[in-house]
């Protein structure tokens, strides 16, 4: 991938290899330093594949304790911190009220690892940005909500108070109000830089104030520009990143004219590197995505995947690594800072462990290890983290081999590019198989069965699985991939109104128990003819089709019965509000279903146990062979190329992933787990958990507490306490009689399409079937 620059922007410039016919992308083959200068581009896909494992990330080792970080300031080889311990009760949050909420300040020395606490700092919860001076002395920004004023403090590293700088002061003597301050930073030489907005007229300046906080400079930005940040070029002039559609947009701010520079953009292209600024789900919500400057490096630029340098003496961005391959995670990095030994400060943050900090350096004469590569296609946050952690820990024990992240973020359609790299023969040894249509890759013969590995196995095995979750992803008999965690799919009903159904339903007894019901009643509360018919057909959209000999029936009564009985229902449906009414209304036998979603929280089947006023049965999906719920994989459900030359090493990998104990953790963590787990030990431990009704201490020194508290719906409130052993007996119940999900996007796609025109009355049913027949299988038969 080379890169060219037309007056002042820089553009991505697409390179094809003979190899990869169709697209290349940056995370299936990492590039250093090409700049589109006519280079062989198979020479430097060879010195990538030599630098791609040299980065390496190592988080300090920080003491403290449960305290949570609230900012830093690195200063050569001395790592500053502000740290303050969130109080457990009302009395705590009193008393540290009262003493000012006090954090603590740390000096940690990075090339020791010693941390030592200097002092105590008020508001150390509030801090905006940190600084020491070449006297040591340490100045910190807060806002003083009681005064309702943002202050400048500068202390000794024995906590005296040396000054203390009203900074809104100042603003209303050099320029008007400060309703709002952000994006601070200190530059190398003390120099205060911020973002300040007044509401007033929606007006933000770029503001400059001496080590002192004297406003020595400002610039008025327009207020339909949208500043995602601030940054320090390798001159140390401050920058400004804005919103710009085409790509990522930065320009210098010049105090002395009071103005901001001419502007450079990098242009994103398809394919190519994506500036995200998307909310990363378990990150921090990045904003940010331009960095300090170093050396002949103008500036630092990342997405989710991995980090470019820009050089504007050289006019060339060139990329650095992916993120995951350094250990990791791309969607936790809050901050980066080049420092003048060539390392890079890193600081993450997420809501799973707070902030952490570390060093990314690159390693020399680091032992080559063999690759094997993992694509993920998720582009979930919380799914693609926690299969990106998975494989940061894997790495980081493995000597032989190493797990490389292959990332489709760079395409609209993540199934679409790795549907290419299939039809081009860049096949990973390993596939996340979230959202695919495994069947038809199955009956392609692209997954290898998985089944005789698990014979041999004395860990991952057929019994290392919850009972029925075996059979319940077995496809055709065999076992394609393998499943770390999943949540269940199904339907509840009045369970005093559904008896003559309790072992199960077809598409005809569900229509009959419509029909016996007084006209008015609903079927369920968000009902219309298209979500009603992707709720009973999406799932299950593949009992309509033979992959292995590419014939579909879509003619069938049961397909027919369905499609004429969802036209009964309405074109549109409004979204219930007052969920009181719906508890009534099911109640009283008005509304007939709900959909539930099932995860490790519960927090659906306590919502509809609730709403049913606990007269509930989970009676599921009304199939011919009587299947209740579905299984839906988590993306670290893996399956393994049939292609691979690594399949012992890439089953080790798998194993790995899938026995993780992802609930170790005393508590059940929103980090990355928010779903069942698939091993027998670790559900019986995490029922034990979610049903305890008295502390108890686990074999590790795990003090487990009952939980207890109450969920909401707009204004419906339901208790989301400890869950009864009944409760953990419908999961157990609902595994047995589950199929897996399969996600035919395409298939369900064309038929969606296609029968609205029988909805909206321009086809005949005969006609929707013909067209279906026809449309659908020409489809399976090109596809499989």
């Amino acid at each position: 991938m080379g890169f060219i620059s037309v007056k002042g922007v820089i553009v991505m410039k697409k390179i094809f290899s003979s190899s990869i016919v169709i697209i290349l992308f940056i995370g299936l083959v990492t590039m250093c330093g090409c700049s589109g200068s006519g280079k062989d581009e198979s020479a430097v896909e060879d010195a990538a594949e030599k630098e791609k494992l040299t980065y390496v990330y190592n988080e300090f080792e920080l003491n403290k304790g449960n305290d949570i970080v609230q900012n830093s300031y690195i200063k050569g080889s001395d790592f500053y911190y502000v740290s303050y311990a969130e109080p457990d009760s009302d009395e705590a949050w009193t008393e540290w009220e009262e003493k000012g909420y006090t954090g603590a300040l740390h000096h940690y020395k990075t090339d020791s690892g010693e941390d030592t606490v200097l002092c105590e700092v008020k508001h150390g919860n509030d801090i905006y940005a940190l600084y020491v001076t070449e006297q040591n002395q340490i100045k910190y920004i807060f806002k003083d909500y009681e005064d309702e004023v943002y202050k400048l403090v500068t202390i000794l590293p024995d906590g005296t108070e040396v000054s203390s700088v009203s900074l809104t002061d100042n603003l209303k003597a050099t320029l008007e109000d400060a309703d709002r301050i952000e994006y601070t930073k200190f530059s190398h030489d003390g120099q205060l830089y911020f973002l300040y907005f007044s509401f007033e007229g929606n007006k933000q300046y770029i503001v400059r104030c001496d080590s002192d906080g004297n406003v020595t400079g400002s610039v008025k930005v327009d207020g339909d520009r949208t500043i995602n940040g601030l940054f320090f070029d390798n001159e140390n002039k401050l920058a400004v990143e804005t919103n710009r559609m085409e790509g990522l947009e930065y320009a210098c701010v010049d105090f002395d004219k009071g103005e901001l520079g001419e502007a450079v953009t990098v242009m994103n292209e398809e394919g190519g590197f994506r500036f995200s600024n998307e909310n990363e789900g378990s990150g921090a919500g990045i904003s940010s995505r331009m960095y300090n400057g170093i050396g002949e490096v103008s500036c630092y630029l990342r997405d989710v995947t991995g980090l470019c340098s820009y050089s504007t003496a050289k006019q060339e961005l060139t990329y650095l690594f992916d993120w995951a391959n350094t250990g990791i995670i791309g969607g936790f990095v809050d901050n980066i800072l080049p420092l003048e030994d060539g390392r890079i400060f890193c600081e993450c943050w997420d809501r799973g462990t707070g902030r952490t900090y570390g060093i990314i350096e690159k390693l020399e004469g680091k032992k080559e290890r063999k690759v094997i590569k993992c694509a993920v296609l998720s582009t979930e946050s919380d799914d693609r983290h926690k299969l990106e952690q998975s494989i940061i820990n894997y790495n980081k024990s493995n000597s032989d081999y190493f797990v490389e992240l292959v990332s489709y973020d760079k395409s609209d359609s993540p199934i679409d590019a790795f549907a290419k790299d299939v039809i081009s023969g860049n096949i990973p040894d390993i596939l996340d198989i979230s959202g695919v249509d495994v069947k038809s890759y199955i009956n392609k013969g692209f997954f290898e069965d998985l089944a005789p590995y698990m014979e041999k196995d004395e860990v991952f095995n057929k019994d290392y699985y919850i009972d029925g979750l075996y059979d319940a992803i077995a496809v055709d008999g065999k076992q394609y991939f393998a499943v770390n965690s999943f949540s269940i799919d199904t339907i509840a009903a009045k369970a005093s109104d559904t008896e003559k159904y309790k072992d199960g339903w077809t598409v005809y007894d569900m229509i009959e128990y419509f029909n016996s019901k007084p006209d008015g009643t609903m079927l369920y509360m968000n009902e219309a003819k298209n979500e009603l018919f992707k709720m009973l057909v999406g799932p299950f959209i593949d009992d309509y089709i033979d992959w292995g000999t590419g014939k579909v029936r879509f003619d069938s009564d049961e397909f027919r019965a369905i499609v004429e009985f969802c036209s009964r229902f309405p074109s549109n449906y409004e979204i219930w509000q007052d969920y009181g009414e719906v508890n009534k209304q099911i109640h009283e036998g008005k509304i007939l279903l709900n959909d539930v979603s099932i995860s490790v929280q519960l927090d659906s089947m306590c919502m509809n146990k609730a709403l049913f006023d606990e007269d509930i049965r989970f009676i599921g999906y009304p199939t011919e062979g009587k299947n209740k719920a579905c299984i839906i994989p988590s993306s670290s459900s893996l399956a393994i190329a049939s292609s691979s030359k690594e399949k012992d090493a890439a089953w080790d990998f798998v194993k790995n992933v899938i026995t993780d104990d992802l609930y170790k953790n005393s508590a059940i963590s929103d980090m990355f787990v928010d779903e069942i787990p698939s091993g027998k030990k670790q559900f019986d431990k995490l029922a034990r958990r979610m049903s305890a009704k008295e502390e108890y201490t686990e074999e590790d020194g795990t003090v487990v507490k009952p939980s207890s508290g109450v969920g909401s719906m707009n204004d419906f409130e339901y208790a989301t306490g400890s869950c009864s052993e009944e409760d953990i007996n419908i999961i157990r119940e609902l595994i047995k009689s589950s199929i897996i999900k399969n996600d035919n996007s395409a298939v369900l796609s064309i038929v969606e399409s296609e029968i609205n025109n029988y909805f909206n009355g321009s086809k005949t049913l005969d006609e929707l079937v013909s067209v279906l027949q026809d449309r659908v299988g020409k489809y399976v038969n090109e596809n499989r």
